[in-house]
């Protein structure tokens, strides 16, 4: 699956003008993508109100995420997946009222004598899909809820080599949009494309026949 979150930042540095917006990201437009797969790592399903998958050395396994990455300013960044990452959408109603979920998070930290990275992307808007699964497609934003959570989207990645800062940026993130959708499987897309490649042989061979009739 992927999901697509897409917003505004709220605030954030850029000390490295990764970004090319001269080191303020306050008020950029952004979209963030992971890819995940639920048959990585362990999931978690409690009846029709909560579906989450985790996995990395702090849970143990492997982490769902496959791909991680942020656009602001045009500017695409990609994040190290080789380590914790999770997906959870949740959906119930307590006396609070309605309290829903779409939520997804990427997380590396690694050091060398030399080389040293930390990466963090994770977001969340307050709505989730219906039926409630991670394998459900889905667009939503968010709803209004009595106790807005703790827990705050947010990007941020250092990353040095050798002496050389490579990049080192963080903000805070306020996304208004989720899209979760299917992605199609290798073998749909050698399916399609064989389909496409016979399309074109046949369009040549009519075009051939019409050119000698």
């Amino acid at each position: 699956m992927l999901a697509t979150y897409t917003g505004f930042v709220e605030s954030g540095t850029d000390t490295t003008n990764v970004f090319g917006l001269g080191g303020a990201l306050g008020g950029a437009a952004f979209s963030a993508m992971f890819r995940y797969d639920t048959s990585l790592g362990t999931r978690t399903t409690i009846g029709s109100t909560y579906d989450q998958v985790v996995g990395g050395p702090f849970w143990g396994g492997i982490s769902p995420i496959t791909y991680s990455a942020i656009t602001i300013n045009g500017v695409t960044e990609t994040f190290d997946v080789s380590q914790n990452g999770s997906a959870n959408v949740f959906d119930q109603t307590t006396v609070f009222g309605r309290w829903a979920q779409t939520f997804l998070y990427n997380q590396f930290n690694q050091w060398t004598s030399t080389v040293g990275e930390q990466d963090l992307l994770q977001l969340f808007v307050l709505d989730a899909p219906k039926p409630l699964s991670l394998d459900t497609p889905f667009t939503g934003g968010n709803i209004a809820v009595a106790t807005p959570p703790a827990v705050v989207n947010e990007v941020s990645k250092y990353h040095i080599d050798n002496g050389l800062l490579l990049a080192n940026y963080q903000a805070i993130l306020d996304p208004n949009a989720v899209n979760l959708r299917a992605i199609p499987e290798p073998a749909t897309w050698l399916m399609l494309i064989s389909g496409f490649a016979a399309i074109g042989v046949a369009l040549r061979r009519s075009r051939r026949l019409a050119l000698a009739s």
